[in-house]
C-alpha cells in the first residue's frame, strides 16, 4: 500500500476566522480586552443560552444575561384569574383539569391561566421535524391497524354475505354501506390529516418574590410533568420546553401578570450571530468568539408566525427594551444581522428609532449590509437610514476560510464575497462602514440536534465587527477613556485596511483592523469631534453623497453640499445642558482632499455649530463607461494623520449608449474566480425587455455565474426592476437569460463569476434589447363600462407581436365591520412618555369555494423601515376563530390556502399619533384571490372585429417606425360567472405582448379590469299578478314567519297561535314554529352516542303531531309529479316551480323534525319496536324528496311487498316495482308496472304482462317485442291480432319519434274506417324534415265509402335527402262497393336511389275472395327492405276494410311505439288494450301510457298520470302512486322516486316499512342533522361520521367535532378520538390570540 501524505495539522482557524482582523494577536496582547464589562445586544432571531458556548463569560458570569421576544409569537394572554383550587386542581383553558404540585409557592392562593400554541413559537425546520415524529407515533401507529381492520371487515363482509347472496336482506345491505363507508372515512382522514400541533395550559402565579409559570407539556393535567420557570431576568432560568424539540424556552411577564411572554428562537440565526460575537469555550480557545468576555442580551426581533422575518412591532419594542435597561446597565454595542430593502430612506418611524437609541443612548448600532450583490446600490435598511450613525458591515472571505470551512481544493485570495450588498445607497451615501469575515463555523441551536453549523451572509460579518467594538470598548472601559458611538465607527473606518483588489463599494473603508483602531481610539480620545457626527446633504434630494449616472458627454454639474455636525445627546440629561455647552465651543478648521482629478472641492472648510454650504464640481464627459469612486475627505489641519473626519462619497456610472439595433459585444473576456465585469447601459427608447447571451469555446470547463441586472427609479427599491440569477455557462450551448428593461434608464449589467468557482475561463457574451412598447405605461386598466379598449404598440426592431390578457386574480375590498383604538402597555412606551396606540381593524369576509388568499393593506404594504405607521399586522381566523394564517408588510411573502366558508381577518395598525390611526378607521383591505382557472381577455385587429366577436387577434410582425393598434373586448357574461364577482370586485392578472418566448418571460405587464355588476333579468311579467292588499298579506305572513324563529317562551307561543288564527292554512307558521323550537342546524341538538336526549316525550310528541299536520297537508302525489318533470313549459312555470319548491322544503323540513322527534323518543326508550317502525318510515318517506349528491350514488330500493297483507291484496304488490337498467351507467329507468288487480279475471290475461320493452344493449339493436294476443280471444278476432303491433326500427340517432294516439275503441263502425289507418309518416332521412300530417277524412262518408278509405296511408319517397313528399291522392269516394277490393291494398312502394335496393311488393289480393280468405290478410305486412343501416322500414299494411264492426275494436290501438334513436335507449313498448273490456274500462286505459323521443339524452320523460277519476274508492288507492319517475339520462339529474306506500295499509304494515330506508349523502344541511339522528338511534357510527363531516364543512363547530369524537371512540379508533380531542382548544378558541 503507498503511503498517502496526511496533514493533521487542521487549520482551525479558519472556521470561526479571527486573524484577518487582527483580533487574535490583539487578544494575545490584551487578553483582559475580551468584551469584559461590555454588553452586546442581538437583534435577531433570539439566543439560545443553552448552546455551546453561550453559557458563561471569560469572567465565569452568564452569558445570556436578557432574554426577551419583542414579536409577541411567545405571548400568552393570562388575564383569567382562578382564585379556587379545588381537589387541588384548577381548569385550564383547555377545559384540562390541572394538578397543582404540592410543592408550589404561592402566597396570594391566585393563578392565571392562559394556552400556549408551540407551533406558533418553533420554526419551520423544527415544526417539521415535530410533525413527522407525532405523525409516525400517535397517527400511525393507531391508523394502519384500524384501516387494514376495516378493509378486512369490508372483504370478509363481502366474500362470506355478498357473494352467496344476489339479493341482500335489508340488514346486510346497511352493514355493506357501513363497512364501506368506515373504509372511506379513514381513507379521507388520511388524505386530510393536518397535524395543527399540541395545545399547553399555561399557569401563571406569583411565589412572593419572582413570577412563575408552569407549562402542561403533558396535555394531560399533569403541572409537575412540565418545566417550571421563574422569570429570567430576575433567575436566568431556561430549560426545553419537551424532551423532543430541544427548544430552549424561557419566561418574562408584563403588565402585572396579564401577559406571560414564553421565549423561544425562531430560527438558529440568532445564536450562531451570537456566537461568532461572544462565544466562550475555556477548553477550546480557538472556538471563541471575538468578545468572549462580553455579556449578550437577546432581543426576538424575528417572528416565527412569519417565518423569521422581522416586524415593526419587534423593532420599536426591541428598542423600548434597550432604552429601559439603559437605566440599570449600559448597553455598548447593538448587533443587528437583519434588514430589508426600503424605498426611500430618508422618513420612517422604526428608521427614526433606531437613529434615536444611537443618538441618545450612546450604543454603537453594527447593521449587516445584506446579501443581494454583485449588482451596485443593493445594501438594504438599515445600514441605509436617513442618519448615517450605523456601522454597516460588508462580507469577506479569506483564504483560510476557503480551506478550513468551505474545504475549497486550491487556495485563492481573498476578498469580498459575491453575494453581499454593495454600495452605494440609492442617495449617494457609501452605506458600508468597513467588511469582515462573512462566514464561520459557530454554535447553533438546541433544536437543531447540531452542535454547530457553517453559516455565511453578511449575517456573520457583522457579529464580527460588533464582537470588535465590544473588545476595543472594554480596552477603553479598562483605561478609562472616553469614546462615542461616532468616535467608534470613525476610527473603524480611519484603521481599516483598504483592499486595493476589491471594490470600495464592497469593502467601505476596508477590512476592519483591531488594533490598528484601539491605537487611533486611544491616542485620539479627547479629539472635538469624538461626540459629533457630521450630516452631508448632497443636491436637490439632499442625499448622504453623490450617485450621477449621466449620459456621455455631458457637461461638468455642480453639487451643492451641506455639512453640519450633529451632537451625542444623553437621555438623562432631559434639559441638554452638556451638550450645549459641547455645542458652543465646537469649532474646526478642515482641509478637503479628494484624490480623483474629475472631481473639484474646496480646498479649506472652517466649520463650527451650523450648516456650512460648498458646492462640488464633478467632470464626468472624459470618463470611460464603468463604475468610478471618488470621495472628498475632511481632515483637521491640526492632526490630519488621525484619518478623515468626514467623507462625502461621490459615485459615477459611466454609461454606454448602444445602438437601437446593435448589440452590446464582449469577445473573450478572462474570467477569474470572483471576478465581476460590470456594464452600465442606456437601453434606447422602446426598448422593454433584453437578453443576455453568454458562451464560451472552451468545451472542457464550466464556469459558474452570478448574473444581476437593475435599473433605480426615483423612491423605488433596488428589488423593483432587477434579475438575479446564478447560470451555468459550458461550450455546449449558449445561456440565455432575459431581463426586463425601462427604456432611458441606466440600467447595471454585471456578470460575477462565483467566487467558489475555482479555475479560469474565457467567456464572450453580447446585450442585446428588444422593445414592445404600448401607450399605456406600465399598468392596463380595462374598465368593463368601455366595452372595447384600444391600445397602440409600438417595436424597437421587427418584433413578433402575440398578445395574451390573462386575469388570473379577483381582488375585493373590503371595509372594516368594527374598529377600535386602544393605548397599549408598558413595554409599547417609548421612554420617557411617549405612547403607542392600537388600531385593530377587524373585517369578515366570505370565500365561496376554496382557493388561495392573500390580504393586501395596499397603503400600507412594501414598507417597513420607512413606513409612517410602526405595524400592520394581520390575522386571518375562520368562523370558529382558529388561526388560519398570518402576514405582515410584504404581502407576497404571505398566502393562505382555504376552504369554503366564512372569515374574519384583524388588523392591526401601530403609532403614537392617536389621530393619524383615526383616520385609518375605515382602512380598505384587497383579499386577493387565485381564480380557479385563468379568464382570458380576447383580443383583436379592429374595432369592427371587437364589437361583432369576429376573427380574434393571434399574431403579427411590428417593424421599427410602426404603431399597431388592438382592442382588447371587455368580459361576457359567461366568463365573469367563472370567477363569482361581486359589487366592489375586480380582476387582475398579467398582459404579454411578445411571442418570443424569453419576452414573455420578463415584459409582463400589470392587467387591471375593472368589472361592472352582473347582468341583470327582469323578472318575467306576470299576468296574474296579485292586488296590492293580497301583496300587503302575503309580505306581512313572511314578516311574521320570519320573526317566528327567533323568539322564544310565551312570545313564541302567542305569536304562533296568532298567526294559525290569522292564516289558518298557512303551513310556513308550523314549520317556523318547528325551526324555532328545535333549530334544524343548531350542532347542540346534535344526539349523543351514550347520553339520553335532553327532551321530554311531551315536547317530541308536540313537534310530531305539528310536522303531521304539514305532511297530511302537502299533497305529496302532486309534488311527486311536478318533481318528475323536468321540462314544464307552462306560462306560470316560475310561480309553479316557487310554490311546489316552498312545499317541497316544507315537507323535508316537516320529516326532518318528525324523524328527529322520533329518533329522541326511541332513545328515551330504545326497546319499542313501535317507535323504530314509525322513525323508519319516516325516513324513507324523507328520501323521496331529498336530492342525490353524487351521480355516481346508488339507489337501494327494497320491494315494499307486506306479505301479512291479504291474498286479495297481494297480487297489486307482487310486481309492484318494474324497471330495466340500461348498459350506459348515466341511464337507468325505474318503470313501474300498472297493473290494476280489480280489473275483472277475464281481463287479468291481457294485462299479466301490460308493461312490454325492447333491450337495446347492442349497438345494433336487438328488438325484442313480447306478443300482446289474447289466447282467450275469439277465433274470428284472432287473426286480426296475430301482427297486432307492427313498427319500425332506426338505428340512425337522427331519426324523430312519431308517436301514434290511439283510437277510441267505442267509435261507431261507420267512423271505424276513418281511423283505421290514422297513422301518417314523413321521411326520416334528415333531421329537418317536416312531419306531413294527412288530414282525417270525413266521418259522414257513407259506410259505402269506408273501403275506399281503409289504406289510406300514403309514404314519402326517400329517394332525395332533402325529402320529396310523395303523396297519393285519395280514392274517389263514388267508387261503388264492388271496386273496394281494387283499393283493398292501395299501398304504394317508391324505390330508393340505392342500386341495392330490393322492392318487396305484395301482389294484391283477389278482390273476389270470400270472407273466409279473411285470413289471408291477417299477415298483410308490406314493407322495403334498405340495404343502408341507417335506414329500415316496417310498414304494417292495414286489414280488409270487409273485416266485421266487431273487429274494428281491435285496430283502436293498432300501434304504440317508440322510435330507438339512441342504441342506448330502452324501448317501452305497451302492449295495446283488450277490444273486449267494458265500455267504462275501456275510457280509462286508452291514453295509459304515452312515451316521449328520447333522441337526446338530455330529452324529458313525460308521463301520464293513468289514475281514472271514475275508479272505485277500493281502486283509487292502489293507483294513487301508480307511477313516478324521472330519465337519467344526464348524470347529474336527480332521481325522485316514490315509495309505492299504500296509506290504508292496516298498523300490521308498519313493520313491512321500518326498514323501508333509501339512503344516500344528502345535501341539506337540515336532512344532515337528521341523518346523524337516524345513524346514531341505530349505532351506524360509519355512516354518522361521513354526515358530520359534511356538516363540519358547511358549517364548523365544537359540538359538531365532539359527535366526532365519539363515535370514533365507539368505532374503537382512540388515535383519531385522541388526535380530535388534543385538536379542539386550537380549532375552537375562546378568544382571538394576541397580536
Amino acid at each position: 500500500m503507498v503511503d498517502e501524505p496526511i496533514d493533521c495539522d487542521f487549520p482551525v482557524w479558519g472556521l470561526l476566522p479571527k486573524k484577518e482582523t487582527g483580533v487574535v494577536s490583539f487578544l494575545n496582547k490584551y487578553p483582559k480586552y475580551d468584551g469584559r464589562d461590555t454588553i452586546i445586544a442581538i437583534f435577531d432571531s433570539g439566543v439560545d443560552p443553552a448552546a455551546a458556548g453561550l453559557q458563561v463569560t471569560s469572567t465565569g458570569e452568564t452569558k445570556v444575561i436578557e432574554r426577551y421576544d419583542c414579536s409577541g409569537c411567545g405571548d400568552v394572554d393570562t388575564s383569567t384569574v382562578i382564585k379556587k383550587v379545588t381537589d387541588g386542581h384548577i381548569t385550564g383553558l383547555t377545559g384540562r383539569k390541572l394538578k397543582v404540585p404540592e410543592t408550589w409557592k404561592n402566597p396570594t392562593g391566585t393563578y392565571r391561566v392562559g394556552i400556549l400554541h408551540p407551533f406558533s413559537l418553533y420554526p419551520s425546520k423544527l415544526r417539521e421535524r415535530i410533525q413527522e415524529h407525532r405523525k409516525e407515533h400517535l397517527w400511525d401507529v393507531g391508523h394502519k391497524p384500524a384501516f387494514a381492520a376495516a378493509n378486512k371487515q369490508l372483504q370478509d363482509f363481502e366474500s362470506e354475505v355478498v357473494s352467496k347472496n344476489p339479493t341482500l336482506s335489508l340488514e346486510d345491505k346497511f352493514m355493506k354501506e357501513e363497512l364501506e363507508a368506515r373504509v372511506e372515512v379513514l381513507q379521507n382522514a388520511e388524505k386530510k390529516y393536518t397535524d395543527l400541533g399540541p395545545t399547553y395550559d399555561c399557569v401563571l402565579f406569583h411565589d412572593g418574590e419572582v413570577w412563575r409559570a408552569c407549562i402542561d407539556t403533558s396535555e394531560s393535567g399533569d403541572l409537575a410533568s412540565g418545566p417550571l420557570l421563574g422569570e429570567y431576568s430576575a433567575t436566568h432560568e431556561h430549560t426545553h420546553l419537551t424532551d423532543l424539540d430541544e427548544m430552549t424556552i424561557s419566561i418574562n411577564v408584563h403588565d402585572e401578570g396579564q401577559t406571560l411572554e414564553v421565549v423561544g428562537m425562531c430560527s438558529t440565526h440568532g445564536t450562531h450571530v451570537a456566537a461568532i460575537a461572544s462565544g466562550y469555550f475555556p477548553d477550546e480557545p480557538d472556538k471563541n468568539g471575538v468578545a468572549p468576555g462580553s455579556k449578550i442580551i437577546s432581543l426576538t426581533i424575528g417572528d416565527s408566525r412569519l417565518g423569521s422575518m422581522e416586524t415593526g412591532t419587534a423593532l420599536i419594542r426591541a428598542c423600548i427594551k434597550v432604552m429601559e435597561l439603559s437605566k440599570k446597565m449600559k448597553i455598548d454595542v447593538i448587533n443587528m444581522s437583519y434588514g430589508e430593502h426600503a424605498h426611500w430612506s430618508n422618513a420612517g418611524r422604526v428608521g427614526e428609532t433606531i437613529c434615536a437609541v444611537v443618538n441618545r443612548y450612546d450604543v454603537a448600532w453594527v447593521v449587516s449590509a445584506g446579501n443581494h450583490g454583485p449588482a451596485l446600490a443593493t445594501l438594504g435598511a438599515p445600514p441605509d437610514l436617513a442618519q448615517p450613525v450605523l456601522i454597516g458591515v460588508g462580507a469577506y472571505v479569506s483564504p483560510e476560510m476557503m480551506a478550513a470551512a468551505y474545504s475549497m481544493r486550491e487556495r485563492l485570495g481573498g476578498g469580498a464575497f459575491s453575494w453581499s450588498s454593495r454600495g452605494p445607497a440609492p442617495d449617494g451615501g457609501i452605506g458600508l462602514a468597513v467588511c469582515a469575515p462573512g462566514g464561520a463555523v459557530a454554535s447553533v441551536a438546541r433544536f437543531t440536534l447540531r452542535n454547530s453549523q457553517l453559516m455565511n451572509g453578511t449575517s456573520m460579518a457583522a457579529p464580527h465587527v460588533a464582537g470588535v467594538v465590544a473588545a476595543l470598548i472594554s480596552g477603553l472601559k479598562d483605561k478609562n477613556l472616553p469614546y462615542s458611538p461616532y468616535s467608534i465607527k470613525r476610527m473603524l473606518e480611519n484603521s481599516a485596511t483598504y483592499l486595493s483588489h476589491v471594490e470600495p463599494w464592497a469593502q467601505g473603508a476596508g477590512l476592519v483592523n483591531i488594533e490598528k483602531a484601539f491605537d487611533y481610539l486611544t491616542s485620539y480620545h479627547s479629539v472635538p469631534e469624538r461626540d459629533v457626527t457630521f450630516s452631508i446633504q448632497c443636491g436637490a434630494a439632499n442625499g448622504k453623497g453623490v450617485l450621477l449616472r449621466p449620459r456621455p458627454a455631458d457637461p461638468p454639474l455642480d453639487i451643492a453640499l451641506t455639512v453640519e455636525p450633529h451632537f451625542l445627546h444623553h437621555h438623562d440629561d432631559v434639559d441638554n445642558k452638556a451638550v450645549i455647552q459641547k455645542q458652543i465651543s465646537f469649532g474646526m478648521r478642515l482641509a478637503l482632499a479628494c484624490a480623483a482629478e474629475w472631481v473639484a472641492a474646496p480646498a479649506h472648510l472652517d466649520l463650527a455649530h451650523a450648516a456650512r454650504p460648498i458646492a462640488l464640481r464633478v467632470r464626468t464627459a472624459r470618463l470611460p463607461p464603468g463604475a468610478h469612486f471618488a470621495s472628498v475627505n475632511a481632515y483637521d489641519v491640526n492632526c490630519p494623520e488621525r484619518g478623515a473626519v468626514f467623507r462625502v462619497p461621490i459615485t459615477v456610472l459611466q454609461p454606454v449608449s448602444p445602438a437601437p439595433h446593435a448589440p452590446f459585444t464582449a469577445t473573450d473576456v478572462l474570467f477569474r474566480p470572483a471576478h465581476i465585469a460590470r456594464h452600465f447601459l442606456i437601453p434606447p427608447n422602446g426598448a422593454t425587455w433584453g437578453v443576455l447571451k453568454m458562451w464560451t469555446s472552451d468545451q472542457e470547463k464550466t464556469g459558474r455565474f452570478l448574473v444581476h441586472t437593475m435599473q433605480l427609479l426615483p423612491r423605488r427599491s433596488c428589488r423593483c426592476h432587477e434579475t438575479q440569477k446564478m447560470v451555468n455557462v459550458t461550450g455546449e450551448a449558449p445561456t440565455l437569460l432575459p431581463f426586463q428593461v425601462v427604456d432611458g434608464v441606466t440600467i447595471e449589467v454585471v456578470i460575477a463569476k462565483y467566487w467558489a468557482n475555482i479555475g479560469e475561463l474565457s467567456v464572450s457574451y453580447t446585450i442585446e434589447f428588444h422593445g414592445l412598447k404600448p401607450d399605456f405605461g406600465s399598468r392596463l386598466v380595462v374598465a368593463a363600462g368601455e366595452g372595447v379598449r384600444a391600445i397602440t404598440v409600438g417595436a424597437l426592431r421587427l418584433q413578433e407581436v402575440q398578445p395574451v390578457a390573462q386575469l388570473k386574480y379577483s381582488e375585493p375590498v373590503v371595509r372594516p365591520s368594527e374598529s377600535k383604538i386602544i393605548p397599549l402597555t408598558a413595554r409599547d412606551i417609548i421612554p420617557p412618555t411617549r405612547q403607542i396606540y392600537q388600531l385593530l381593524n377587524t373585517y369578515n369576509f366570505h370565500i365561496a369555494k376554496a382557493t388561495e388568499v392573500s390580504p393586501i393593506i395596499t397603503m400600507l404594504s412594501e414598507m417597513l423601515y420607512e413606513s409612517e405607521f410602526e405595524s400592520q399586522m394581520w390575522m386571518l381566523y375562520n368562523s370558529c376563530k382558529q388561526l388560519m394564517g398570518v402576514g405582515d408588510a410584504y404581502p407576497s411573502k404571505y398566502s393562505v390556502k382555504l376552504e369554503k366558508g366564512d372569515y374574519v381577518l384583524r388588523v392591526n395598525v401601530r403609532h403614537e399619533n392617536r389621530s393619524l390611526l383615526e383616520r385609518l378607521q375605515e382602512l380598505p383591505v384587497l383579499v386577493q384571490q387565485r381564480l380557479p382557472q385563468p379568464i382570458t381577455l380576447d383580443v383583436y385587429c379592429s374595432h369592427l372585429q371587437a364589437l361583432t366577436g369576429g376573427k380574434k387577434f393571434v399574431s403579427a410582425s411590428l417593424s421599427n417606425g410602426n404603431v399597431l393598434p388592438l382592442y382588447i373586448a371587455a368580459l361576457p357574461a359567461d366568463k365573469l360567472a367563472r370567477s363569482t364577482l361581486s359589487v366592489g370586485q375586480n380582476l387582475t392578472g398579467t398582459l404579454t405582448l411578445a411571442r418570443d418566448e424569453l419576452g414573455r418571460r420578463v415584459d409582463a405587464r400589470a392587467l387591471h379590469y375593472a368589472a361592472c355588476e352582473a347582468p341583470r333579468r327582469p323578472p318575467p311579467r306576470d299576468r296574474d299578478r296579485a292586488r296590492p292588499a293580497d301583496d300587503y298579506s302575503d309580505a306581512c305572513k313572511d314578516f311574521a314567519t320570519g320573526w317566528l324563529p327567533k323568539l322564544e317562551g310565551e312570545k313564541l307561543e302567542q305569536l304562533y297561535e296568532e298567526m294559525q288564527q290569522k292564516f289558518p292554512g298557512y303551513l310556513g307558521t308550523h314549520i317556523a314554529y318547528l325551526q324555532a323550537v328545535d333549530p334544524p342546524t343548531d350542532p347542540k341538538k346534535l344526539p349523543h352516542a351514550n347520553q339520553e336526549p335532553d327532551v321530554t316525550k311531551a315536547w317530541c310528541e308536540q313537534l310530531i303531531a305539528i310536522s303531521d299536520k304539514v305532511i297530511k297537508a302537502i299533497d305529496q302525489d302532486k309534488l311527486l309529479a311536478y318533481l318528475g318533470t323536468k321540462n314544464d313549459i307552462r306560462s306560470d312555470a316560475n310561480k309553479i316551480k316557487q310554490e311546489q319548491e316552498r312545499l317541497r322544503g316544507w315537507a323535508v323540513e316537516a320529516w326532518c323534525r318528525r324523524g328527529a322527534a322520533l329518533c329522541r323518543l326511541h332513545q328515551l326508550a330504545p326497546d319499542n319496536p313501535t317507535l323504530a317502525a314509525a322513525a323508519a318510515g319516516n325516513y324513507a318517506d324523507l328520501l323521496r324528496f331529498t336530492d342525490l349528491t353524487d351521480p355516481k350514488v346508488r339507489l337501494h330500493q327494497l320491494a315494499p311487498d307486506n306479505p301479512t297483507l291479504a291474498a286479495a291484496a297481494a297480487g297489486n304488490y307482487a310486481d309492484l316495482l318494474r324497471f330495466t337498467d340500461l348498459t350506459d351507467p348515466k341511464v337507468r329507468l325505474h318503470q313501474l308496472a300498472p297493473d290494476n288487480p280489480t280489473l275483472a279475471a277475464a281481463a287479468a290475461g291481457n294485462y299479466a304482462d301490460l308493461l312490454r320493452f325492447t333491450d337495446l344493449t347492442d349497438p345494433k339493436v336487438r328488438l325484442h317485442q313480447l306478443a300482446p294476443d289474447n289466447p282467450t280471444l275469439a277465433a274470428a278476432a284472432a287473426g286480426n291480432y296475430a301482427d297486432l303491433l307492427r313498427f319500425t326500427d332506426l338505428t340512425d340517432p337522427k331519426v324523430r319519434l312519431h308517436q301514434l294516439a290511439p283510437d277510441n275503441p267505442t267509435l261507431a263502425a261507420a267512423a271505424a274506417g276513418n281511423y283505421a289507418d290514422l297513422l301518417r309518416f314523413t321521411d326520416l332521412t334528415d333531421p329537418k324534415v317536416r312531419l306531413h300530417q294527412l288530414a282525417p277524412d270525413n266521418p259522414t262518408l257513407a259506410a259505402a265509402a269506408a273501403g275506399n278509405y281503409a289504406d289510406l296511408l300514403r309514404f314519402t319517397d326517400l329517394t332525395d335527402p332533402k325529402v320529396r313528399l310523395h303523396q297519393l291522392a285519395p280514392d274517389n269516394p263514388t267508387l261503388a262497393a264492388a271496386a273496394a277490393g281494387n283499393y283493398a291494398d292501395l299501398l304504394r312502394f317508391t324505390d330508393l336511389t340505392d342500386p341495392k335496393v330490393r322492392l318487396h311488393q305484395l301482389a294484391p289480393d283477389n278482390p273476389t275472395l270470400a270472407a273466409a280468405a279473411a285470413g289471408n290478410y291477417a299477415d298483410l305486412l308490406r314493407f322495403t327492405d334498405l340495404t343502408d343501416p341507417k335506414v329500415r322500414l316496417h310498414q304494417l299494411a292495414p286489414d280488409n276494410p270487409t273485416l266485421a264492426a266487431a273487429a274494428a275494436g281491435n285496430y283502436a290501438d293498432l300501434l304504440r311505439f317508440t322510435d330507438l334513436t339512441d342504441p342506448k335507449v330502452r324501448l317501452h313498448q305497451l302492449a295495446p288494450d283488450n277490444p273486449t273490456l267494458a265500455a267504462a274500462a275501456a275510457g280509462n286505459y286508452a291514453d295509459l301510457l304515452r312515451f316521449t323521443d328520447l333522441t337526446d339524452p338530455k330529452v324529458r320523460l313525460h308521463q301520464l298520470a293513468p289514475d281514472n277519476p271514475t275508479l272505485a274508492a277500493a281502486a283509487a288507492g292502489n293507483y294513487a302512486d301508480l307511477l313516478r319517475f324521472t330519465d337519467l339520462t344526464d348524470p347529474k339529474v336527480r332521481l325522485h322516486q316514490l315509495a309505492p306506500d299504500n296509506p290504508t295499509l292496516a298498523a300490521a304494515a308498519a313493520g313491512n316499512y321500518a326498514d323501508l330506508l333509501r339512503f344516500t349523502d344528502l345535501t341539506d344541511p337540515k336532512v344532515l342533522h337528521y341523518g346523524v339522528w337516524h345513524c346514531f338511534t341505530n349505532k351506524h357510527w360509519g355512516r354518522a361520521i361521513k354526515l358530520l363531516n359534511k356538516i363540519q364543512e358547511e358549517r364548523p363547530s365544537k359540538e359538531v367535532e365532539e359527535r366526532l369524537l365519539e363515535a370514533y371512540e365507539q368505532l374503537g379508533w382512540k388515535y383519531l378520538a385522541t388526535a380530535t380531542q388534543l385538536s379542539l382548544p386550537i380549532k375552537y378558541p375562546s378568544v382571538y390570540r394576541p397580536f
